[in-house]
């Protein structure tokens, strides 16, 4: 096992004994010349990792230089191990029960933030938001890395006065990463106040339509939203997460952000449907090396028989359900993204669902091609073998799946998707339309 093979396909820095009691928390790398950074987790060299960091305190993985676009010799970083957690109106971008969307306050949206939970805390709304003291609750929201602290100053100026005492406390990171970090972490927290008990004001995290609201809920290894439409976003592929407690199986390679892409079409198509859609979401989390939740021999593990169980569940909700399998290929000569249906056997032969993915997909200057070469995994095969279920595996190449260019891949695809599904539906009217699928059993979670 050396670094290159555990982690050249995920954003971490290998520490040396001299930064060793970083280990677990968060460093930020950014190239020097354009500033452009990047906030990566701190993993401690032990001896099962070859080569050892040598003639410096500590590695960057591959996949850090690939996204900052720069060399080793670059690259500046910083370390964290604690910041300022936010949870209401300070957050990048908040929605509020009512299902508004709006941008934070506090001359934070230059500084970098990491998803992060605090357990202990719940979150309470009643026009504003509160953290109060709980025993069992946990509170999601951001933690800001490097903002200076003459603005926390002034927010500090402002919450106290309105109420609210500052403490301490420690938060787990929730982003993509290969471990979970933890932060000691400031935040403002209220006396016990009534009013409507949330998971989350952090928009991507939940999401309100028709008053109401679904958000994410983590079953470990893999992340769930259940929403309020036949459409289901899987990626089995996108997952760092590489637990202890588990041996690893075999060398293969994440798809380096489909996760994060995933993610953001579900956003994009819930914006475009103006908030009236929420995708069905299964992010997996766990590295694929040491679980492939898209292979067939995998079900005899429990963490692939459970996604698949809730892949399932949410099939039999509806009546028709687009199913869409994100994946990462290499450079292919010709094509930039590749649809896989089995030659339509997924699709159960309705070829107008894939090229109606194609049309838009060419539309947005994208090199589109179907059934070439990666043709459909176990995922789109197993899960179209019900009628109502309609599956296409979409492949996307690296350059695509890069940092920089996420926001205009998922913008592209949240289209696709959304379009091809109304047409499913008979419906022409576009995404304004009120009707959000056939639904057969819906139990929104609220």
């Amino acid at each position: 096992m050396d670094i290159k093979s555990v982690l050249e396909d995920s954003q971490a820095i290998i520490v040396g004994d001299k930064l060793r009691h970083f280990h677990n928390k968060l460093a930020l790398v950014w190239y020097k010349k354009r500033r452009k950074g990047l906030i990566v987790p701190v993993i401690a060299y032990n001896h099962l990792m070859r080569p050892k960091p040598s003639g410096r305190d500590f590695m960057v993985s591959k996949y850090v230089f690939t996204e900052l676009g720069c060399g080793e010799e670059e690259i500046e970083t910083e370390f964290f191990s604690d910041g300022l957690f936010v949870y209401g109106t300070l957050l990048p971008r908040y929605i509020t029960p009512e299902g508004s969307i709006h941008t934070g306050w506090g001359d934070l949206d230059d500084y970098l933030w990491v998803k992060t939970t605090v357990p202990g805390f719940e979150l309470i709304y009643n026009g504003l938001p509160y953290a109060v003291k709980s025993g069992s609750e946990n509170v999601v929201g951001v933690t800001y890395l490097n903002s200076p602290r003459s603005i926390e100053a002034r927010i500090d100026n402002v919450e106290l006065g309105a109420g609210y005492t500052k403490v301490e406390a420690e938060g787990s990171v929730i982003e993509n990463y290969p471990l979970s970090p933890t932060l000691r972490v400031r935040m403002y927290m209220h006396q016990k106040i009534s009013g409507l008990s949330l998971p989350s004001m952090l928009y991507g995290e939940i999401f309100v339509s028709s008053s109401k609201i679904f958000w994410y809920q983590r079953k470990g290894y893999f992340d769930i939203l259940r929403g309020n439409s036949g459409i289901l976003i899987t990626a089995p592929h996108g997952g760092y997460y590489r637990p202890t407690s588990i041996n690893r199986k075999t060398e293969a390679y994440a798809d380096e952000n489909t996760f994060e892409l995933a993610s953001l079409v579900s956003e994009k198509i819930y914006e475009l449907s103006r908030n009236r859609v929420v995708p069905n979401v299964i992010l997996a989390r766990i590295h694929r090396s040491f679980v492939d939740l898209n292979r067939q021999y995998s079900l005899s593990n429990p963490i692939a028989k459970e996604y698949h169980k809730e892949i399932k569940r949410i099939v039999k909700r509806y009546e028709k359900i687009l199913l869409i399998d994100i994946h990462g290929m290499a450079k292919r000569k010709g094509r930039n993204i590749e649809l896989g249906t089995l030659y339509g056997e997924t699709i159960h032969g309705n070829t107008e669902v894939s090229e109606n993915i194609r049309r838009i997909l060419t539309r947005h200057g994208f090199r589109v091609t179907i059934d070439r070469e990666l043709i459909g995994g176990f995922t789109v095969s197993e899960h179209s073998k019900n009628k109502n279920a309609y599956a296409i595996q979409i492949e996307v190449d690296r350059d695509l799946r890069k940092r920089k260019n996420l926001e205009k891949t998922a913008e592209a695809l949240a289209e696709s998707i959304l379009s091809t599904y109304n047409q499913m539906l008979g419906i022409h009217r576009g995404p304004d339309s009120e009707d959000l699928g056939h639904r057969k059993m819906v139990s929104l979670e609220i």
